[in-house]
């Protein structure tokens, strides 16, 4: 076998090959922002978030949260507090870690300090 015919012979099965692990991405990638192989479709996924009131240098915060990947960007909806509040945000755009942005929730003058983790919140299991 030639190199000339052993590449003609490869050449399609790698371009399959690629096309396969693109669409897979896509498709079934995870949705973690920020993570290396991140679903590049929209998609809504509940992450833990480290939340620091604007005013405060040693309250923080880690709670659950619902984060939504659109065209735009990620935005953060809502928050669950621990107690079993929730804090709900209409316009809060975030960037991936390790960047963190400023939000206020809707009918709050605390702003908080919002940084995205890749940690997912695992469901409860109920026996």
């Amino acid at each position: 076998m030639t190199a000339e015919k052993f590449g003609e012979k490869y050449l399609g099965w790698i371009i399959v090959i690629v096309i396969l692990v693109l669409a897979h991405r896509y498709f079934f990638g995870v949705t973690i922002p920020g993570a290396f192989y991140e679903r590049d479709a929209n998609y809504t996924t509940k992450i833990y978030v480290l939340l620091s009131p604007q005013d405060s240098q040693s309250k923080n915060y880690r709670v659950p949260a619902d984060v939504e990947k659109n065209d735009s960007g990620y935005s953060l909806t809502k928050v669950y507090w621990p107690d079993g509040g929730t804090s709900e945000f209409s316009d809060c755009s975030v960037n991936p870690p390790p960047r963190g942005d400023f939000c206020n929730p809707d009918g709050s003058d605390t702003g908080y300090k919002i940084l995205l983790t890749k940690d997912v919140v695992k469901p409860r299991q109920v026996f």
